[in-house]
């Protein structure tokens, strides 16, 4: 039987039973556009949870617990504390913090807003690593520099100037661009309420910029410049005061945790319960819906295999006729898996289209929804292209496995046999 005679078969075998093949489409497309829909469902749900969470969801702060008389051992916060902790499975990158370890003070006496404003503060400095803020935060390089250190101020200073001083005293509200570049000179080993701490350290700042991530009870410094000062000061300047640990995703957070905590250090209590909660929120939003989809997947593939195999069954007599009439094996094997992949194609292609247009669905009306929200994203639903060409590929594969056993039944059974009935 030649290639043209094969091809004309196909197109009657699929032309001959136009209901028992739009059963097989409508089954395949069924079972490929749920897996398809509640895959997607499920990334868009984590994605969409980690993003009301957002990346300090994957961050948690260490320290070092304070020595008690009794204890053996120290724990130091150091650089081979921050290699062992970098070491750590699921660790992405570490976060060094070192406090200035003096009291410091500062009086301001300038023109601000228009306004006059005398007054004197007691400042506290930390010293962080550039990398912990978001991009764009300082206009300036964040580094050390002798003269005048760049600081970086917490927005939600500015917050609670806009929302609840600045209404009650009658002054205007304060853009924190207006701050940018306003210097200010620190007096360490000074302290309004302490008094002299030792030699007075004189240093310069100025305010380069704002980020909800700097420390919010003072300023924040280039790393370099808090071990600068603290050497200057004769104060410890090997040992941070804290480690923010940042991990690749945050359902792994409890365990480095656990880790971390195993190994002697501490983190703060809240955040430890809020890392474990949101933890196992993502844990059991992505375990629930990928259990479904698995078995989801079972089923389809199950579904595919069996209503191809009841199609080959029921078409026992039209085989035996084309190996009675010169069909070879091999061409039979052959009409029978492209058939099976041309039923996938088709089947897979209209599941893969069906959770597409589920997906769009969903992200459109949610969107109508809670558009009014800030701070949403803009999809529930995802899934990568990858994902389709995978459900489609499973298609296949599950229709090669559905024709495999029914074909050989067929190819070993003797034309003769088939026709008589037995």
């Amino acid at each position: 039987m030649k290639f043209w005679a094969l091809q004309k078969l196909l197109r009657l075998s699929l032309k001959r039973d136009v209901g028992l093949v739009s059963s097989s489409i409508f089954g395949i497309g069924l079972a490929v556009g749920s897996l398809l829909f509640f895959l997607g469902l499920g990334f868009g749900l984590t994605a969409f949870i980690q993003h009301l969470f957002p990346i300090e969801a994957k961050r948690v702060e260490i320290k070092a617990p304070p020595w008690t008389v009794g204890e053996t051992e120290y724990k130091k916060l150091d650089e081979a504390a921050c290699a062992d902790f970098q070491k750590l499975e699921h660790v992405r990158t570490l976060f060094r913090k070192m406090e200035v370890r003096a009291p410091g003070i500062t009086r301001i006496n300038d023109n601000i807003l228009g306004m006059r404003i005398h007054m004197g503060l007691e400042v506290m400095a930390v010293g962080v690593e550039p990398a912990l803020f978001e991009e764009g935060t300082t206009q300036e390089p964040f580094v050390d520099d002798e003269e005048a250190v760049p600081v970086v101020l917490s927005s939600y200073l500015i917050d609670v100037y806009n929302q609840h001083f600045a209404p009650k005293n009658g002054m205007p509200l304060l853009k924190g661009d207006l701050l940018r570049g306003f210097g200010f000179d620190v007096v360490f080993n000074q302290s309004f309420f302490a008094g002299s701490a030792g030699e007075r350290v004189g240093q310069e700042f100025f305010v380069a910029g704002f980020s909800p991530r700097a420390f919010l009870a003072g300023i924040s410094i280039p790393l370099e410049s808090a071990k600068r000062l603290n050497r200057t000061l004769g104060r410890e300047a090997e040992q941070y005061s804290s480690v923010v640990v940042e991990v690749d995703d945050s359902a792994h957070l409890p365990s480095v945790i656990a880790q971390l905590e195993g190994r002697g250090f501490k983190t703060d209590e809240g955040e430890r319960r809020w890392a474990q909660q949101l933890g196992l929120a993502i844990w059991a939003t992505t375990g629930a819906l990928s259990l479904l989809s698995v078995l989801i997947g079972l089923l389809a593939a199950m579904n595919i295999a069996q209503g191809l195999s009841h199609s080959l069954h029921i078409r026992e007599s039209e085989f035996a006729i084309f190996r009675a009439t010169g069909a070879s094996s091999a061409q039979l094997v052959g009409l029978v898996f492209i058939e099976a992949l041309v039923l996938a194609l088709l089947g897979g292609g209209l599941g893969a289209m069906a959770a597409w247009g589920g997906g769009y669905l969903i992200n459109h009306f949610l969107l109508q929804a809670f558009g009014g929200i800030s701070g949403l994203p803009s999809h529930f639903f995802m899934l990568p292209p990858m994902g389709y060409a995978g459900g489609i590929g499973g298609a296949i594969l599950a229709a090669f496995l559905g024709a495999w056993r029914p074909s050989r039944r067929l190819l070993k059974a003797a034309p003769a046999e088939v026709l008589a009935g037995r």
